[in-house]
């Protein structure tokens, strides 16, 4: 029942990111003319998005999870933004104590040293339990719990959290009634990054185990099964009168580029502030973790920020640089560089001007290793379904500009796009 498309992203494939191209679906923009480059920068940008025309327009929104935003100039516009934007936080204050605990499991999942605070546990709960927390999701949440104690099942907590956010979004659609809303999951793609090895291991030299085969061979139909039983909800709670979309931006496919070092692993700093300082950095700064290996440190100047990149660049891992270090002003952009499998007795090593070791320490006191492989990675194709008034399928064979997608919904919302949007709308 669906005008049925494929996207394109058009763009370059190192440009090929999340971050990227949601801005680029939200406001009809190429990334060279929006030019948010890496997630949570999404404040930055002064073009309006979607919903900042239809609140304009005297609509009311709600965003939901939506990746790389910026604040409502409206109050007819709820957000929640996703968990790797910390600003602008949630537009209702009530949100923040859901926000705040989404955030620190999907940033710090992977980091056993990073546990939830009891505090932030509590007031979640007493958040969801006030917020649409349905009897299935309660139950879906204690056999979760129940299976991880004879098998290797952690990994599905994915859904759990897919669960809790559907609870969540469906409270505030049916309280607000909005004309326009926007609901968004990354956990399939997170098991197609991790685990595309697992569902076609022909294409890989580093073969997955007999053992990880039995906890992961179906890890990505997992992911898409939930998914559609998600679209069924939709479905049957928004009614047959409200055009539901259902927009990928990118896909996936096999990342064999790091197949000759065993396969892309990556590491990250168990404590974001102690890498920093090992760097015999003492300016004020504070840090926030983005996803995988990346995270920022924000200082109060640039100054700051230029003499800590000097430093930053100057820790070394064996002959390698520790960090990739990006200057954002006041701010930097670091990932840790190291992506293959790391030795017991590694070390962090601080270099001066000539290269000579001047510090050092064990790496692993400073960062950990995630196990899991980095096994697949984004290609520009991704899937675009709208449903039609008349109940009838039509498929596509011209692809969908992402550019495209900002005007198409404004047009099915009766709404002409603005002079920023260059992209345009397709008519069914």
């Amino acid at each position: 029942r669906s005008d049925v498309y494929t996207s394109i992203a058009e763009e370059r494939q190192e440009d090929l990111e999340p971050w990227i191209q949601w801005p680029t679906t939200h406001t009809g923009l190429s990334f060279e003319q929006h030019g948010l480059g890496r997630v949570g920068e999404g404040y930055k940008l002064t073009q309006p998005r979607i919903w900042d025309i239809t609140s304009k327009a005297g609509m009311k929104s709600l965003i939901f999870g939506s990746m790389n935003v910026a604040a409502s100039p409206s109050a007819n516009c709820v957000i929640m933004p996703d968990p790797w934007t910390t600003n602008p936080g949630p537009s209702l204050p009530e949100l923040k104590n859901y926000s705040k605990f989404v955030g620190h499991y999907v940033q710090e999942h992977t980091n056993a040293a990073k546990k939830m605070d009891l505090k932030t546990a509590v007031n979640f709960l007493k958040f969801m339990v006030t917020h649409g927390l349905s009897a299935a999701t309660v139950v879906s949440i204690a056999k979760q719990l129940w299976s991880e104690k004879f098998a290797r099942t952690a990994w599905k907590r994915v859904a759990i959290l897919d669960a809790m956010q559907l609870d969540v979004f469906r409270h505030y659609y049916k309280k607000l009634q909005p004309e326009f809303a926007t609901f968004f999951l990354n956990s399939t793609a997170h098991l197609q990054h991790m685990h595309w090895r697992n569902m076609d291991p022909a294409v890989f030299q580093v073969k997955p185990s007999d053992e990880e085969q039995d906890t992961y061979a179906n890890a990505i139909l997992f992911g898409y099964q939930g998914m559609d039983r998600i679209i069924g909800k939709f479905m049957d709670f928004v009614g047959d009168d409200v055009t539901v979309v259902f927009a990928t931006a990118l896909s996936q496919q096999p990342c064999t580029l790091y197949e000759n070092i065993g396969g892309k692993r990556f590491c990250r700093p168990v404590e974001l502030a102690d890498a920093v300082r090992f760097a015999d950095i003492t300016a004020p700064f504070t840090t926030a973790p983005v996803m995988a290996e990346e995270f920022y440190v924000h200082f109060t100047s640039e100054k700051d920020a230029t003499d800590a990149e000097k430093r930053l660049n100057q820790l070394r891992v064996g002959t390698r640089p520790a960090f990739s270090v990006l200057n954002k002003g006041k701010s930097l952009f670091l990932g840790c560089r190291i992506f293959e499998k790391i030795e017991a007795n590694a070390t962090l090593d601080m270099l001066n001007e000539t290269g000579t070791v001047v510090k050092q320490s064990p790496f692993f006191k400073f960062f950990y290793q995630v196990e899991d492989k980095k096994s697949g990675m984004h290609h520009p194709e991704g899937m675009f379904w709208m449903t039609r008034r008349d109940g009838k399928a039509k498929f596509h064979s011209d692809k969908l500009p992402l550019t495209a997608v900002a005007p198409t919904l404004l047009n099915v919302l009766g709404i002409q796009k603005p002079v920023t949007m260059t992209g345009q709308a397709i008519s069914a």
